[in-house]
């Protein structure tokens, strides 16, 4: 359903990233690929799914457009980049849900002593 008052074109203009500007991830989105059809298509508060979170763009987009987004990734390692860029943009710490362990701890036992090293 549509949610917001104006119609929008269907092709919009964004800028892309340099091969230097995405360490993290081979193709990253600008946060607007995800907050305008939210904006469009989602109310406030309201759900967005992810099954595809690389980086955590669309993580970040609902954040910044207060939606919130249920995200999953196969790979542990972007799963890490998506967690870790949350934490560092909101200033929050991610907490597993079930038994509360932080992301810190989760990494460290599913990392081993190397995570310590890294921090």
């Amino acid at each position: 359903p549509k949610v917001a008052e104006q119609t929008l074109p269907s092709t919009w203009e964004m800028p892309s990233f340099a091969k230097d500007e995405r360490p993290d991830h081979p193709t990253p989105k600008p946060l607007d690929a995800f907050g305008i059809p939210m904006r469009q298509h989602v109310a406030r508060g309201g759900l967005c799914y992810e099954p595809f979170s690389g980086s955590g763009s669309q993580i970040m987009a609902g954040e910044a457009n207060s939606r919130r987004v249920f995200a999953m990734e196969i790979s542990p390692a972007y799963v890490d980049v998506a967690v870790e860029r949350w934490q560092a943009e909101t200033g929050r710490e991610a907490i597993l849900d079930g038994d509360g362990r932080t992301f810190a701890q989760v990494r460290t036992e599913r990392l081993g002593d190397t995570a310590d090293a890294a921090a």
